[in-house]
């Protein structure tokens, strides 16, 4: 049976612990970032853990059995920003982000060539999959679904989300989790939705996956020069 696109409203997707996303018509459902300011559509920005000491911003790194870096973590240096990423919407015309839209794809937003030294081109040279873009994968070693950039096969279909997390009444800090919301099953009207969390394997490389219990607690900080950009590709003996 062909499948069609499901355009149900967004208080249908349920996550993995049996919540909504919240929907958007409520009175402020926006994300915003460390400024304050709304986070938009197009923009970079650096996602960086709320809880500090564990842990800095997102990247990517050869893990495996990979020859070139495809496999999104965590920075086990809790000074590092990472490399910023950039949301792309589904629908034209929209400029902010608010909770529980459905993403038309994340990929980081700065990408130099330099990070994959050697490296071939991706296997599918399309605006629709750059070689940054992130991607979910099934039957790996991460033991579940993991996040991967453009070159694997098994790719699992969905779209990404930002829920914010409960307020914690110990802090001040605004925290928010990146949710996966899987392509429903035939005619379904409901999307399973998991978190975005991390695992560690034995290396240490802090790999980011889906996963129904803890996720990766995040706030959105504004990239502002490529010169804040270092070495942001972990060696799988890091």
């Amino acid at each position: 049976m062909k499948r069609t696109p499901i355009l149900f409203p967004l208080f249908f997707l349920l996550c993995a612990f049996t919540s909504y996303l919240p929907s958007a018509t409520a009175d402020d459902d926006h994300v915003y970032d460390t400024d304050g300011d709304k986070l938009q559509y197009g923009v970079n920005y650096f996602v960086l853990p709320v809880i500090r000491g564990n842990g800095g911003g997102i990247q990517v790194a050869k893990a495996g059995n990979e020859t070139c870096p495809l496999t999104v973590v965590q920075s086990g240096n809790e000074l590092s920003e990472g490399l910023p990423i950039k949301i792309a919407s589904r629908s034209a015309g929209v400029a902010f982000i608010t909770q529980g839209q459905l993403f038309k794809s994340i990929q980081f937003g700065v990408f130099p060539s330099t990070l994959r030294p050697g490296c071939p081109p991706s296997p599918i040279p399309s605006k629709w999959d750059p070689p940054s873009k992130w991607t979910i994968v099934e039957g790996l070693p991460e033991r579940g679904l993991a996040v991967k950039l453009v070159g694997y096969q098994n790719r699992v279909s969905g779209w990404f989300s930002i829920v914010k997390v409960a307020d914690d009444a110990s802090s001040s800090s605004v925290g928010y989790k990146l949710v996966f919301c899987l392509w429903p099953e035939e005619e379904v009207a409901i999307h399973l939705c998991k978190n975005v969390g991390i695992r560690t394997d034995g290396k240490g490389i802090r790999r980011l996956v889906l996963s129904e219990n803890t996720p990766l607690v995040v706030q959105f900080q504004k990239f502002r020069s490529a010169l804040a950009l270092n070495n942001h590709v972990l060696s799988a003996s890091e």
